[in-house]
């Protein structure tokens, strides 16, 4: 393209214009007069850029080539060409995020006006924004076809099978021989001992598990004193009384005696710790222990100073390590319904005769509980234990969406996802794992929810990675890909979800995806003004 025949020389009294276009990894453009290509330019996008929308890309190309070549297009009017359809409201938007903001400030001082140039005719920026693919030719050795002809031989009904074929292709219907290996419809045949089976299927991430679930009831240790040990959970959602709707529940692991302590929310770490020190240290002293789930609140580094003198968390995803606390999570009113003592003035006196009898009678009462509920417990449970240096899969079903996205596929995502490393056992069972640096899930996690790997090279299923401490899903939009109008006649756009695989794609409301993600209405503005979304060659129909 640097050839005298190619390049032209710029005539500044005629009309420059300039050709854009942007691919997944880098941006391309052209500088041209006359249709005569006069400077052209290619870039690599760097990593963050390349997680950009294609509308965002788009627009990124034409702000570096306009840069790029200011010293002919400053005082002058000029034109830009891309094949982003949306992109010729560029200097029309009412609406812009603050990236949009950004990148638009760029261009001021320019005199441009933006035009529509397809896809297919726009081939010279077109083919620079995009790498070189050269055809290669390979050959496939699969190192897995070594050793099936010897574990069908030692199956005496699979030998039998092949003996017959040898002499007769036809002597057993659907079986067939092909360069040694034994064939049922089309389907590798092995023995069902064989070790292969299990390594080769996927059913380890997407099948059921059967069996009862793995780790036996290991109940906290019965406390010794009064207020010693101690719970701490929340109540929330409540109907708003005086500003408040939010209890937080403090309760005596021996005596089961509760606290009810209204909270003003939006509450911090800071305040929880205030209350918590007013209200119950004041009254019992500081506890040897808390056992509390792992709540935002008790994360924080203010509340992880206290947890280090006495506290406990309860494993990812398992609140039933906090038990107790979420029994006594009840609606209020059905607790006070069942408190109903009554305290005469004579009962005093015997009452405090029998005060320092009632810790050793109570602890006797709950270790008889606990063997009871051990026994019963256990009885749908099954003993399981995994080495440091074990891959597991992590159960992380069912997931809840915090965003608007809807999940009508539940029932076909991966059940299962890793497999991942167990770095230390915590207590009986609960397991360490080494989840991705990126993850945001707390990688601590009972028993009962991981799957020991037979063939961790085989069927790798990551977490998602818009997955929040709370196992939650939060998303951000990627791409529109389609736009539509339901029975109801309200437009709908079918998203892309970043982090997320395709078969998560849902068709969502304009007018939530306008509050929930008002910078992206740029991207879906082109189904109200007429004409598609552009996605790399792919071609998307609109409604009108």
């Amino acid at each position: 393209m640097t050839t005298l025949p190619v390049l032209a020389v710029p005539n500044f009294d005629k009309e420059f214009v300039i050709e854009t276009d942007a691919s997944g990894r880098g941006i391309g453009a052209v500088l041209m007069q006359e249709e005569r290509a006069i400077a052209y330019m290619s870039q690599t996008l760097s990593n963050r850029a390349q997680n950009k929308s294609v509308y965002e890309r788009e627009h990124v190309a034409i702000v570096i080539a306009i840069q790029k070549w200011r010293p002919y297009l400053l005082g002058r009017h000029f034109k830009v060409r891309t094949d982003q359809k949306s992109l010729r409201f560029l200097t029309e938007q009412k609406v812009m995020g603050e990236e949009q903001h950004k990148w638009i400030s760029k261009l001021l001082g320019y005199d441009f006006e933006m035009k529509y140039k397809p896809g297919k005719e726009n081939s010279a920026a077109d083919a620079l924004s995009r790498q070189m693919q050269y055809a290669t030719f390979s050959t496939v050795q699969c190192e897995a076809w070594e050793g099936f002809e010897a574990e069908v031989q030692a199956d005496e009904k699979l030998k039998q099978i092949v003996q017959d074929l040898v002499v007769d292709p036809s002597s057993h219907t659907g079986y067939k021989l092909k360069k040694g290996r034994l064939y049922y419809e089309d389907r590798i045949v092995l023995p069902k001992e064989s070790p292969r089976v299990p390594e080769m299927h996927d059913t380890a991430i997407n099948k059921y598990q059967t069996l009862s679930p793995g780790g036996l009831l290991q109940p906290l240790p019965i406390p010794t004193q009064i207020w010693s040990d101690i719970s701490m959970d929340f109540i929330g959602g409540l109907p708003k009384v005086g500003g408040v709707d939010t209890i937080m529940v403090v309760v005596d692991r021996l005596t089961k005696y509760a606290h009810f302590i209204p909270v003003n929310h939006p509450y911090t770490a800071k305040s929880i710790a205030e209350l918590f020190i007013k209200e119950v240290v004041k009254l019992h002293g500081f506890p040897s222990s808390l056992v509390s789930d792992r709540d935002k609140v008790f994360l924080s580094s203010f509340w992880s100073e206290l947890f280090k003198l006495a506290g406990k968390y309860s494993s990812a995803y398992h609140p039933q390590t906090d038990g107790q606390t979420e029994v006594v999570n009840r609606p209020p009113p059905v607790l006070i319904k069942g408190d109903m003592t009554h305290s005469a003035v004579e009962e005093v006196n015997r009452l405090i005769a029998e005060k320092n009898d009632m810790p050793r009678e109570m602890q006797e009462q709950l270790l008889k509980a606990q063997d009871v509920m051990r026994a019963q417990a256990n009885k749908h449970r099954r003993d399981v234990e995994y080495e440091v240096g074990d891959m597991v899969y992590l159960e992380i079903q069912p997931y809840k969406m915090k965003s608007l996205a809807t999940r009508f596929n539940q029932k076909l995502s991966p059940r299962y996802y890793g497999p991942y490393e167990i770095i230390q056992r915590v207590g009986q069972v609960a397991y360490k794992l080494k989840l991705p640096e990126e993850s945001k899930v707390h990688p601590v996690f009972h028993a009962s929810l991981l799957k020991k790997s037979i063939s961790p090279t085989v069927g790798f299923q990551p977490l998602p990675t818009c997955l929040n401490e709370e196992w939650q899903l939060e998303p951000t939009t990627e791409e529109a890909l389609d736009t539509r109008r339901n029975a109801q006649g309200v437009v709908e756009v079918l998203l892309k979800w970043k982090g997320l695989t395709e078969f998560e794609n849902s068709w969502e409301s304009i007018d939530k995806l306008m509050s929930e993600f008002p910078g992206f209405l740029l991207e879906v503005k082109e189904s109200f003004e007429g004409g598609g979304i552009d996605s790399y060659g792919r071609v998307y129909r609109r409604i009108r």
